[in-house]
Parts: structure tokens; sequence; C-alpha cells
């Protein structure tokens, strides 16, 4: 199953996400040489709807997309950017993309700003 690589081409997609991010949506970390802002998408949890007849064909995927940016202002015109693209949207297997929360914080860089949203996503198996 691949669930970054279809948000990754929604984000890329969207006039503004894209334009804010320049393409910099990436699977799993950050490439090292990155420009900000710039985002990572991490699955963190897959749910199976099984049914009474056999295996789950429809799964519930946790999925969470980590924004760095230089600065707060940044940070939020990206996270919400992403947001106003994924929620309640929907393409290819993934059925709907509901936003679920975000968490401001620091990165492991002190001169970055962490803005950390969390999706989940129903996706046909």
């Amino acid at each position: 199953m691949n669930i970054t690589g279809p948000i990754i081409s929604l984000i890329a997609s969207d006039a503004t996400a894209n334009g804010l991010l320049g393409g910099r949506v990436y699977p799993q970390v950050l490439r090292q040489s990155s420009a900000y802002p710039a985002a990572a998408i991490n699955v963190t949890n897959t749910e199976p709807a099984n049914t009474k007849t056999g295996p789950s064909d429809l799964d519930r995927i946790t999925v969470q997309i980590d924004v760095y940016a230089a600065n707060a202002t940044a940070a939020e015109q990206a996270s919400e950017a992403i947001r106003g693209i994924l929620d309640y949207n929907s393409t290819g297997d993934i059925e709907c993309i509901f936003f679920r929360r975000t968490i401001d914080g620091l990165s492991e860089k002190p001169e970055l700003i962490r803005k950390l949203s969390e999706y989940s996503i129903i996706y046909r198996r």
C-alpha cells in the first residue's frame, strides 16, 4: 500500500500548497538539503475494518504530516494549505481523508518550527 504517493500528488496539484512548499513534501523524512517550508508524511497507524466473512477491504489509516519552517507564520500557512487540499478529499483508492488535529512544537533543529497534523484516511484495499 502506497498511501504517501497519492497524498503528495494531491498537495502538488494544489496551487497554494505547492506554491508554499515548492514540491518539498517527502515520505517519512526530509531530505538533508531541503529548503523550508517542507513537509514529511508518516503512517502512524493502520486499523482494518474486518467483516464477518473475510478480511478488511477498507482500512482506516492515520497519517502524520510534519511541516517544518523557519518561522511560525510559514509553518502555519503551509499546514493550513495542506489541510485545505486534504480535508474531505479523495483520490484513487483513498475513499476520504479527515483532518483530526494539529500540534505546535519545536523541531530537533532549534532554528525550525514544527507543526504536526494528523489525518484519518479511509483506504480501499
